[in-house]
């Protein structure tokens, strides 16, 4: 079984209103539910656009860890700052922890949320997409024989990755993110009208899908017969992710290219119910 080396770090918000603020600025509810457990989300600004993706691990109802990708590390604590205001909650970069990736190789977790476990100061999230982040003291994690890989693997899992697929100008329906990363009934947070309209539409006009490649296709090439054209956002030789224009809500069943067509294996997200919301309605639909 491979031992992934990932390139996350880990953001600590800590003291009594930790889980409050989080769940202020944030797409999923992160109160009111028993704890240890973790939840993925979305930050949002407040026309709907993307600015951070991550997993907030809640070990105890006055911790919070936000594990993002590096390169968000910065934007997240400058944002956590600025909107803290008078709430009770300190926030740090925890140096001390590192985190890396396995496949789960028990049953993964039945709805879309991931599951967390820990043994001893070892956190364990257990995501349903069939992969676990690992969240344990930075010593212990050093010497361990780590690979890359992750990301040939998640594009086949069709696992959406930050600055990749989940980027400014994409919305969070469109990504298939709202049963895995959003909260339907929690209370107001910047970006909800953006997710409210296009839910009470009832539909996205395009939908991130993973795609069968026969051939090897290169990250950015465009496909073309679309109504809208849209590059492929990850490849790894035998499957690729790509934003696919709908027809009345459906995917195609393939994508003619020049010279091959490509199979559309799944829409991401579809197989997941969109908790009740605004229509007060569990039913979810898949697109393809």
């Amino acid at each position: 079984m491979p031992t992934w080396a990932r390139h996350l770090r880990v953001i600590q918000v800590q003291g009594p209103d930790a889980h409050h603020l989080l769940n202020l600025l944030l797409t999923q509810q992160l109160v009111a539910f028993d704890l240890p457990a973790a939840r993925e989300w979305l930050w949002l600004e407040a026309k709907g656009a993307i600015i951070a993706a991550g997993t907030a691990v809640l070990p105890d109802p006055e911790t919070a860890w936000l594990v993002v990708d590096q390169e968000l590390e910065t934007t997240v604590v400058e944002r956590l700052i600025r909107f803290r205001f008078s709430l009770k909650a300190d926030i740090d970069v925890r140096t001390d922890l590192a985190v890396y990736s396995d496949l789960h190789a028990g049953t993964a977790p039945p709805g879309p949320y991931p599951e967390l476990t820990h043994e001893g100061h070892t956190w364990i999230v257990t995501y349903p997409y069939g992969y676990r982040d690992i969240i344990a003291p930075t010593q212990t994690v050093a010497p361990l024989p780590l690979v890359e890989g992750w990301d040939n693997w998640r594009v086949s899992a069709g696992v959406p990755r930050w600055g990749r697929e989940i980027i400014a100008g994409t919305r969070t329906q469109e990504l298939g993110l709202l049963p895995t990363h959003g909260h339907m009934q929690k209370g107001c947070y910047p970006g909800q009208e953006s997710i409210a309209k296009i839910y009470n539409l009832g539909e996205v006009r395009r939908a991130l899908c993973l795609l069968e490649t026969p051939e090897p296709v290169q990250v950015g090439q465009i496909i073309t017969e679309q109504k809208r054209p849209a590059p492929i956002t990850s490849s790894n030789g035998t499957h690729a992710l790509a934003m696919i224009s709908l027809n009345d809500g459906k995917a195609p069943e393939t994508i003619p290219l020049e010279r091959q067509s490509l199979p559309v294996v799944e829409v991401i997200g579809a197989k997941w119910a969109i908790p009740g919301g605004w229509r007060n309605t569990s039913d979810n639909t898949p697109l393809h």
